[in-house]
């Protein structure tokens, strides 16, 4: 049984989430704090992966890494959705294949993500995000409108990727 503060402080949360309303500072520690409480509400975490759906283009690269590595770090698994990382990274990939679909993504956004998809250390569940991103990683570095903070943010990503033997 959680204790009655507990509780109000896990409902707030959830209804930020539901409601898009949440302090972005806050979205990296929810996965921490579940984990600690060692809370595996589903529906909770399915509110968490939206509400990052949504928002992971105005997280900055730490703080991007700071979500993967947590989320890799919360013990929940979906009988057929898999654990918490694969989870977030179904709908970060269902997000940027519609992104991508509709015009050149954010360069600043897609160079924060492409860090913080290198945090986790199991990077097999991250292969389908990894795909995604090379593409929009690609087709940022090929747009002809990018200043020149967005052009060294992204090279340094590519540099990064290729460091690690994720991009060719």
């Amino acid at each position: 049984m959680t204790h009655p503060q507990t509780r109000r402080q896990l409902l707030q949360i959830s209804r930020g989430l539901r409601n898009f309303a949440l302090p972005l500072s806050e979205l990296p520690t929810v996965p921490m704090l579940l984990q600690r409480l060692d809370l595996r509400d589903h529906e909770l975490f399915e509110e968490f992966c939206a509400f990052s759906a949504r928002k992971w283009k105005e997280l900055p690269a730490t703080e991007m890494a700071k979500l993967f590595r947590n989320t890799e770090d919360y013990h929940l698994l979906h009988a057929t959705k898999g654990t918490a990382l694969c989870r977030l990274v179904a709908s970060l990939t269902e997000t940027i294949q519609r992104r991508e679909l509709q015009h050149v993504p954010n360069a600043r956004a897609v160079a924060s993500l492409c860090h913080g998809a290198l945090a986790p250390k199991r990077r097999a569940a991250l292969l389908p995000l990894l795909a995604q991103l090379r593409a929009a990683l690609q087709l940022s570095l090929e747009a002809s409108a990018l200043n020149g903070g967005d052009a060294v943010e992204l090279l340094a990503a590519a540099a990064e990727w290729r460091g690690v033997g994720v991009m060719g």
